[in-house]
């Protein structure tokens, strides 16, 4: 419940700063210092974004430790289509990261895409279709940009059938009690509302530190233009 929370909040904020951002090398990061300096309420909506992702994985790493502890595993459909969920989700932020353009962000898309010219035989080959050359470039930034778009409706997809398993296998209890039992409490309006004091809370939490240190989870290197031929010094 808290993870479709803020997934709700990251494709909202992500179409509306999609709407405002660039895809070029020379015009993606003046675009960003813009929205973040410059126009009125963007960079509240660029911050909700950044601050939602680490949220997003907090409550996500909660959700996998208490399906760990209840041992969810045993539900495989539901246990896969989970972790398929989890991976994508973790290349979706790391596309987003790329997005910027800043000297962390254009080093970490060269180093992680370098990662794949290592694999033996068809290395170079998949490097140049991620790469769209010989090296991390404009055409690079444009389909990052594609594929952190096109990633968001997967995620979208893959959580309603992760739900439609969970509802069809049931999910593992405290008590251990099978999905057909009767005497159980149910999630609506009990559970329903602890979640949602919960989700407000961090949402809560989310706009504190929004207002008191937005730039928490950002390196120094964040607000330096892409530069190929300095590498960050962090």
């Amino acid at each position: 419940f808290m993870i479709s929370g803020f997934l709700v909040v990251q494709i909202i904020s992500g179409i509306i700063l999609s709407l405002l951002y660039v895809a070029d090398v020379n015009l993606s990061f003046p675009c960003i210092m813009e929205l973040t300096n410059d126009s009125m309420f963007s960079w509240f909506i660029r911050y909700v974004h950044i601050w939602g992702v680490s949220f997003i994985f907090i409550v996500f790493m909660a959700h996998m430790g208490r399906a760990l502890y209840y041992s969810s595993y045993s539900k495989v459909p539901v246990w896969n289509v989970g972790f398929i969920l989890y991976l994508i989700m973790m290349v979706e932020a790391f596309l987003g990261y790329i997005l910027p353009w800043h000297q962390m962000s254009y080093w970490a898309a060269t180093v992680l895409t370098s990662v794949v010219q290592s694999v033996p035989f068809i290395g170079n080959k998949v490097y140049n279709y991620i790469v769209g050359g010989f090296s991390v470039t404009n055409v690079t930034l444009m389909r990052v940009f594609a594929a952190h778009v096109i990633l968001a409706f997967v995620i979208i997809g893959l959580s309603v059938i992760h739900l439609f398993y969970l509802h069809k296998t049931g999910s593992n209890n405290p008590l251990f009690a099978p999905s057909g039992y009767t005497d159980v409490v149910h999630f609506h309006s009990y559970y329903s509302n602890k979640d949602f004091y919960c989700l407000m809370l961090l949402y809560s939490l989310c706009v504190f530190f929004i207002f008191s240190s937005p730039d928490l989870v950002l390196d120094a290197e964040a607000y330096l233009h892409a530069d190929p031929l300095v590498t960050p010094a962090t």
